[in-house]
């Protein structure tokens, strides 16, 4: 799942077993006494928290369901029989439902096989307490429920979308939102066959995670039924309602495989539904294993907080994902291609082998990001999507070192717990955990121990220490020792290089590697215990030879070893695949990123901007080296080298560039930049490599912001203009590359155009950037409407967070008074579960007044929503950085750009 915003928990509402339940939802009333059946008096009432494990006492065995929904409507209705084993004696069922009226519970033995009214509660966090009249021996027993649920346009649970004058039905059940759309087993070591039926109005197609097996009229519903599926948590089961355009992949294919999208858009699937099928054919060669599951549809959902969701069989996607033209950037083209390979790897890391519990949803998410990469680059070399892992690991060293970041299994003692496992901690720093495991214990190995350990644990449930002891069989290696220490404590290992040379003819040099937590300036978090580090440096000298590589794996505080001669330089990081940061003596940093730059390899280029970053943060590198070693590294050619300086520059320019710094910035930028602007041209060819296209328009951007290069902004404002005259007269590719740049000073004319042509834009890629653009205003007045866009439906829900992630700090400023404003019907349109995440507002805010603002407002919202207060504390952790860096590098800015003509 992709993760991503919301706010506040919405009230628990105790429903009863009677009619009056229905007057309850409306009303607000708490019946104390369900009238379906009464429990004895002798059965205390059960609370218990719905967001912790139920225990194993009663587990269910299989599930039945028949739902019939009509997305036009607001609710659903349905039946639900789940098979269940008794191991305890109990009077009470714990299991979940949240928000669900129900009209009849009854259970029965399968001794007596006679059906009896029970009653039920709903407790903390969607907990259902079901209440028997008498004790419930041990063996097999049947739950049946008449319900209903309701269908909101909030894209949480199950819930219901408008498109194009039609309605849907969609549903995002993970991670602990099935229990939305019907009663169930929400936790997933449940994992269980499930039977559904789908009654839906006469003119709409249904889809579910098995293949259709019979679609028959009755009355004015088209009934669909379909095959019993394997074994299934709920989180992985999904259901798509509504008049679908359905494209179906090549006759051959290895999975039977279709692309579903709302009506009118199914044109747009094509790209993606040529490429699935080698996307699927590289998972299946690296398992050694075919596809796993019944059938394979990809849903293209027009609103969704998540960018992708797993589901088995049935696998949903932001459009923007799935839906692209001819003319599409080339990051969408990336993007597509990566976010379609993450989720087919669930297919065996999450679906095939589940977690037992969310603590270990890096075996889902993590895994997953570190293969989809690895498959992207076989499929389309020329994105060199392995890269990617280089520029992510930096970004998850970063948040690493924060106070308030988590460990990557992290306990769950909380609903909060569950949907912050969701962060880049997980995901990135999982990733690039496994890229370092992969390259200490070699690719063969890694490989093997993954492809025995899903044999093992094939359709049922592995762990953290299943996976690791079949890695540390299949290497030699002690694999466990080293993973454990990164898994279960935050923090990146710092390693400090230092070397003693001898003159002496024929006597060995030594290197010495010390490690502590790396830790930015001024910050209060624990160091933690050393770590087990597999590292790996090359290192030459003057004199000329082949480079020297040496690995070790550095365990305790420091470790020496001897090398033949005294280095004249060192990489202290071979290939960027070691999950640390590094230190040298200033001199050497410098020559790194100088005269000895060419010693490096890309990925090793790719990561020395972030690098030298980090070095600033903790105050190890003087400014001016930092400025001088930047314009250094600007020089070199590669698009992903160009775009990880940019990236720094960015921070500056956001950290500690004012007005009166202003010119002198920009011409630096124009200065370091331009070259690369004449090189690659303000538009696409279609020789170029797509390396040009992915920098494009971040170079652009930057040329025109913050360089303020009068030609560009001409330029740009020019084809804005002729697309707002005629949007077919520039392509997707092309509006991208411009329409930043003009919306970050646009007026209310502008804005009211976008505003308007947005509500004609199908094409998926073309509405992206055209709301990305919408964040991009800085006008107090104009921040303020783009956000309510929102609210009054002319934006959906899944479009919040875009807004937000294209703001820059003097507009996410304005975003917070907004927010202040406007909380809880922001949550009535984006989800409640969004909540935790909506300190995030905040991020880049760099003042003592923001930071006192930030904790002023979410201060007692972390108080009663479960989760925010980690991530309030993890960006008030960033504003104080941000001051500190501020005050290191504006007096070397300030010498260097004050004077500017």
């Amino acid at each position: 799942m992709q993760t991503p915003m919301s706010w506040s928990l919405p009230l628990r509402v105790i429903l009863a077993l009677s009619a009056s339940a229905a007057l309850c939802l409306v009303c607000g009333c708490r019946p104390q006494t369900p009238s379906a059946g009464a429990a004895p008096a002798s059965a205390v009432p059960v609370d218990f928290d719905g967001a912790l494990p139920l225990g194993n006492a009663v587990v269910p065995r299989s599930y039945s369901l028949d739902l019939s929904i009509n997305p036009a409507l607001d609710s659903l209705s349905g039946t639900v029989a789940i098979q269940v084993d008794v191991l305890e004696p109990t009077l009470v069922l714990r299991l979940h439902g949240e928000g669900l009226s129900f009209d009849e519970v009854s259970f029965r033995s399968a001794g007596s096989g006679e059906w009896e009214p029970a009653a039920v509660r709903e407790v903390t966090n969607g907990g259902l307490s079901v209440e028997l009249p008498h004790l419930l021996e041990r063996g097999a027993a049947e739950l049946r429920w008449r319900y209903r649920a309701p269908l909101p346009e909030a894209p949480n649970g199950i819930y219901r979308v408008r498109d194009q004058g039609h309605w849907y039905a969609f549903t995002q059940f993970e991670p602990i939102e099935a229990r939305r759309a019907f009663p169930c087993f929400d936790q997933p070591s449940y994992k269980t066959p499930f039977s559904v039926t789908l009654r839906v109005p006469e003119g709409n197609l249904a889809f579910s995670n098995a293949p259709e097996i019979s679609s028959s009229l009755s009355g004015n519903w088209r009934v669909f039924q379909f095959a019993e599926t394997r074994p299934l948590p709920t989180y992985l089961v999904a259901f798509a309602v509504g008049p679908f355009d359905v494209r179906k992949a090549p006759e051959g294919t290895a999975a039977d495989l279709r692309t579903i999208a709302t009506r009118g858009k199914g044109a747009f699937a094509d790209q993606a539904l040529g490429w699935t099928p080698r996307i699927l054919r590289e998972l299946t060669d690296y398992f050694a294993a075919p596809y796993p599951f019944q059938k394979l549809d990809q849903v293209a959902v027009p609103n969704f907080a998540a960018g992708a969701m797993e589901n088995v069989g049935l696998v949903t996607y932001r459009e923007s994902l799935l839906l692209l033209d001819a003319a599409a950037p080339v990051q969408d083209r990336l993007s597509s291609q990566s976010v379609i390979a993450h989720e087919l790897a669930h297919m065996w890391f999450g679906n095939l082998v589940t977690m037992p519990w969310w603590d270990d949803v890096w075996l889902n998410e993590a895994f997953a990001t570190w293969l989809a990469p690895k498959v992207v680059a076989q499929v389309s070399p020329e994105f060199e999507a392995q890269l990617s892992r280089v520029t992510d690991a930096q970004r998850a060293m970063t948040l690493d070192s924060r106070r308030a970041a988590r460990s990557i299994r992290q306990p769950v003692r909380e609903e909060g717990d569950i949907y912050n496992a969701f962060d880049g901690i997980t995901y990135a720093k999982g990733a690039a955990v496994l890229s370092m495991l992969e390259a200490w214990v070699g690719p063969e190995p890694f490989r093997a121990g993954l492809q025995k350990y899903m044999q093992e644990h094939a359709y049922g449930l592995g762990t953290t220490s299943d996976v690791l002891r079949r890695l540390e069989l299949a290497s030699g290696k002690p694999v466990e020792r080293v993973a454990r220490g990164f898994l279960e404590q935050p923090g990146t290992p710092n390693i400090s290089i230092q070397t003693v040379c001898t003159s002496v003819p024929g006597q060995k040099s030594s290197l010495t590697l010390t490690q502590t937590r790396y830790l930015p300036q001024g910050s209060r978090a624990a160091q933690g215990k050393p770590w087990s580090v597999p590292v790996c440096i090359r290192h030459g000298n003057a004199a000329g030879g082949a480079p020297k590589r040496e690995c070790l794996l550095l365990e305790g505080a420091e470790q020496s070893f001897l090398i033949d001669a005294c280095p004249g330089w060192i990489v202290p990081n071979v290939g960027a695949q070691g999950y640390y940061r590094w230190q040298l003596p200033p001199e050497a940093v410098k020559a790194l990123a100088g005269e000895q730059r060419h010693q490096l390899e890309l990925p090793e280029l790719l990561a020395l901007p972030g690098d030298l970053g980090a070095l600033v943060e903790s105050q190890l590198l003087p400014a001016e080296d930092y400025l001088a070693a930047l314009a250094r590294v600007a020089s070199e050619a590669h698009p992903r080298v160009v775009a990880a300086v940019i990236f720094e520059l960015e921070k500056l320019y956001e950290t500690a560039v004012d007005e009166a710094l202003k010119p002198g910035f920009a011409g630096w930028v124009r200065e370091l930049l331009g070259p690369h602007q004449e090189r690659i041209g303000t538009s696409g060819a279609a020789s170029e490599a797509p390396s040009i296209g992915l920098l494009r328009p971040t170079l652009l951007y930057a040329l025109g912001s913050w360089g303020q290069d009068p030609k560009l902004r001409a330029l740009a404002q020019r084809s804005v203009e002729a697309y707002l005259n005629n949007p077919s007269s520039v392509s997707s590719e092309e509006l991208a590359n411009w329409l930043p740049i003009v919306a970050e000073a646009g007026d209310a004319a502008l804005w009211e155009k976008l505003r308007a042509r947005l509500a004609g834009a199908h094409n998926p890629s073309e509405r992206r950037i055209l709301v990305s653009a919408l964040g991009r205003f800085e006008d107090d007045a104009l921040v303020r409407q783009s956000l309510d866009l929102v609210l009054d439906g002319q934006l959906r829900g899944q479009d919040f967070r875009t807004l937000v992630g294209a703001m820059r700090p003097r507009a996410r400023l304005q975003g917070l008074a907004w927010l202040e404003v406007n909380y809880q019907a922001l949550l009535e349109r984006i989800g409640d579960k969004a909540a935790p995440r909506l300190p995030e507002i905040g991020h880049g805010l760099c003042t003592e007044e923001h930071h006192s603002r930030l904790e002023r407002y979410f201060g007692p919202l972390a108080k009663r929503v479960s989760g925010l207060d980690r991530n309030l504390n993890l960006v008030l952790e960033g504003v104080e950085q941000c001051m500190r860096r501020r005050a290191y590098v504006y007096p070397a800015l300030s010498a260097r750009f004050a004077a500017y003509p």
